[in-house]
């Protein structure tokens, strides 16, 4: 049973979806473990969809791959999918994070991913005057070793062909000779020093010190301290200012000097619906990154990667650009991010901008820059372009990544970053993920809000509209009455049409009722049966 329904928006825009009822839905694979027969979603086909449609349907479960808008079926499904989303106000870089972020500035930089010294910049700097810094920015830097993140050594000045020539590649007969160091004999341990002891140990006891003495410290001016939760200049506690406090992720990922990187970096923001110019320019260049990511990464066959796959999946949107807040730098609507280094594509992430902040959908990048972690970095780059709008709209203070499955190793980086929210799938309510892991480590399926649907006491409910009081509840066909319809090509009720039907219940209408909830089903006339386009 195929249901066509067009949602009525804020300044006269339209969203028009079908739904198609199935009793027994049939089982797809699922992408997560593999499983060929536990794989049950539902959802929409949006032919178009305004932005707080999209951002009400996520905040009920929803993603969208291309035009279909779906969930899964929670309680049948094998590997459960949760929607996860943060907080940027409070998001806070964590160690991997901060080196992430600096390790993509070495490279800039250097050329290279480790700490750079005085020697090897001025030798990098040298052949990148010379023409090397061309060849190591696309598919990998010949100077890197991918598998060790280590420069290798370079050539003698004056060889050819063999920049980047690793050690083990050359022969032993022209290897340079081992230098032998001479050791003195000595007496052994000097007796009237203390026994030597690992810096590891001596770090955890002058931390234990530290702490101890700021304790003792602190029980004495109680008084004169200030509040624990006020801030410095950087966002961190007054509680740690002993310590060298961490950057601000807006100085975390400031770009160093041009003038003295190899490499340039720069983002691309191009709007995918309908195609700007600069997303045409750059449609083969993003599509070959694409191909590359699913064969190499995903190990996917090519008849997988087409083109026709990869707009229908990664370019078609139902969302259409609309006017945004005023001063924002861009509309709301989908758009993909582009991460370029010298000029050229290495990762790209799909972003729809929508009314309370942004939904990454997905990213692909090129494997050669794998060691650059792309994956982190760019979420920390999303993350900030969500903290910029969000400082211009308050209302746009989240960053959804998508899907977390517990259950999937694969997924547990999304844990680590902090501020984090998992949505009930039951109350739809936005829970701490603290408070949600032991329940998940228990059983893959949970409610993870002990309230009730409308009950804000656990934690955020969903906005707008995606609350849909009541309909967790087996519905009855009063509260269906008033929703807008279309039968014969006439706009009604929904209780004239029963009328007109035999007075019952379409049971398409009560799963589409129950799948997008109430509130967004009243601003909607739905049309059963086949659509006329």
């Amino acid at each position: 049973i195929r249901l066509v329904g067009v949602f009525t928006s804020h300044k006269n825009m339209q969203s028009i979806v079908e739904y198609w009822l199935m009793e027994d839905p049939p089982p797809t694979p699922c992408g997560y473990c593999k499983q060929t027969d536990d794989g049950f979603t539902e959802g929409v086909w949006a032919h178009k969809m305004t932005c707080q449609d999209f951002q009400d349907l996520v905040d009920r479960g929803c993603q969208r791959s291309g035009k279909y808008v779906y969930r899964a079926v929670m309680d049948r499904c094998c590997c459960p999918q949760y929607v996860l989303r943060m907080e940027v106000a409070d998001f806070r870089a964590n160690k991997v994070q901060r080196k992430a972020a600096k390790r993509f500035n070495n490279y800039l930089l250097n050329g290279r991913v480790g700490k750079p010294s005085s020697d090897t910049k001025t030798v990098q700097q040298s052949t990148d005057k010379q023409g090397a810094a061309s060849s190591s920015s696309v598919h990998g830097s010949k100077e890197v070793n991918m598998d060790t993140n280590v420069e290798l050594p370079s050539s003698k000045p004056g060889s050819k062909g063999d920049m980047g020539t690793s050690t083990s590649d050359i022969p032993a007969t022209h290897a340079a000779p081992a230098i032998s160091k001479r050791v003195k004999p000595g007496t052994g341990p000097d007796p009237s020093k203390p026994p030597a002891r690992k810096a590891k140990v001596i770090r955890l006891e002058r931390k234990a010190q530290k702490k101890e003495k700021r304790q003792s410290s602190g029980a004495d001016h109680d008084s004169n301290k200030p509040s624990p939760q006020t801030k410095d200049v950087v966002g961190q506690s007054s509680t740690h200012d002993t310590c060298t406090p961490n950057p601000s992720l807006e100085e975390l990922l400031a770009l160093p000097d041009p003038q003295k990187c190899v490499h340039r970096f720069e983002t691309r923001l191009v709007c995918t619906s309908p195609p700007s110019p600069e997303f045409k320019a750059t449609f083969e260049e993003s599509y070959a990154v694409f191909k590359k990511f699913q064969m190499q990464i995903h190990k996917e066959v090519e008849e997988k990667c087409s083109r026709k796959h990869f707009e229908e999946f990664l370019v078609q949107s139902p969302l259409k650009l609309e006017e945004s807040c005023p001063g924002m730098p861009c509309k709301y609507g989908s758009f993909h991010q582009q991460y370029l280094i010298d000029g050229k594509i290495f990762a790209v992430g799909l972003l729809d901008i929508v009314t309370r902040g942004i939904v990454c959908e997905y990213l692909y990048y090129d494997p050669a820059y794998k060691f650059l972690a792309p994956g982190v970095y760019t979420a920390l780059r999303e993350v900030a372009f969500t903290r910029e709008l969000c400082r211009i709209n308050p209302d746009m203070q989240y960053y959804c990544m998508g899907f977390y499955v517990h259950s999937c190793p694969k997924m547990n980086y999304k844990k680590q970053y902090g501020a984090s929210y998992l949505l009930c799938p039951e109350s739809f309510h936005y829970v701490p993920i603290e408070k949600c892991l032991p329940k998940l480590d228990e059983a893959k399926y949970s409610k993870l809000s002990e309230e009730a649907v409308g009950d804000e006491a656990d934690g955020p409910v969903a906005g707008g509209g995606a609350r849909g009081e009541g309909e967790e509840e087996a519905p009855d066909g009063e509260q269906f009455n008033d929703i807008p319809v279309f039968h014969n090509m006439q706009p009604m009720a929904y209780s004239e049409c029963r009328l007109t039907t035999g007075d019952h219940l379409d049971p398409a209408m009560e799963s589409y009722v129950k799948f997008v909830g109430l509130p967004l089903a009243s601003r909607m006339r739905v049309v059963p049966g086949i659509a006329p386009f």
